[in-house]
């Protein structure tokens, strides 16, 4: 988790203790992200100041978990750069989602995830579509390239 710790640092996110079943937490004065572990999947938490712990992702895998939360700190990385934000067009092949009556479900050959519904929601689960599989590393650099190669077309 040491990489992802350091990539959290450029957001000004530190590592936090964390509540019952938490896998790791960052946090800032103003938001909170946590990767937990309930009942056989992880989910990626958010929490702003004065507000409610919100599940923003649920996974299978821990390293997808892992994954999705690079992409939350990239945005806000790329915010504090001043840099345009990233958003993927199209899912690739082999993904799918499905609205479900009380959730987003994107699926894909190796697994599947699952976000609340809304569009910010669909917006992550694409964005997440992108990188399933790629290394942290090569997420990060694609956070920090302008225009988001190789993984993204900047908005």
């Amino acid at each position: 988790m040491e990489d992802l710790i350091a990539w959290a640092g450029r957001a000004e996110l530190r590592p936090v203790a964390g509540l019952g079943g938490d896998i790791l937490r960052l946090a800032s004065m103003e938001r909170a992200y946590s990767i937990a572990y309930h009942h056989g999947i992880y989910p990626v938490e958010l929490c702003r100041r004065g507000r409610d712990r919100v599940v923003i992702g649920a996974f299978e895998d821990l390293d997808d978990a892992r994954r999705f939360l690079v992409i939350e700190v990239g945005a806000l990385v790329r915010e504090k750069q001043q840099m345009p934000q990233l958003s993927a067009r199209e899912l690739p092949p082999g993904f799918v989602i499905e609205e479900l009556p009380t959730a987003l479900w994107l699926s894909w050959f190796t697994g599947s995830a699952e976000f609340p519904i809304g569009e910010r929601s669909r917006r992550r689960a694409m964005n997440f579509s992108r990188v399933e599989r790629a290394s942290l590393d090569a997420i990060e650099t694609s956070f920090l390239e302008p225009a988001g190669r190789p993984f993204y077309d900047a908005a």
